[in-house]
C-alpha cells in the first residue's frame, strides 16, 4: 500500500515512475512427484536391506 502511494506521489510531483521489479518466484513444489519420488526412494532402499 505504501509502494503505491509512493508511485501515486512521483506521478503528482511530475517526476519518472521507478516501479520496483517483482521478485522472481520460484515454480510451486508439485506435491503428488515429491511423495511418489519419496516413496520410490524408501521402496528402493528397503529391497536393497
Amino acid at each position: 500500500r505504501e509502494a503505491l502511494a509512493e508511485l501515486v506521489r512521483q506521478k503528482a510531483e511530475g517526476r519518472p515512475l521507478v516501479v520496483p521489479q517483482e521478485e522472481k518466484r520460484e515454480a510451486p513444489l508439485d506435491l503428488m512427484k515429491a511423495l511418489e519420488a519419496s516413496l520410490a526412494e524408501a521402496r528402493r532402499k528397503k529391497a536393497g536391506s
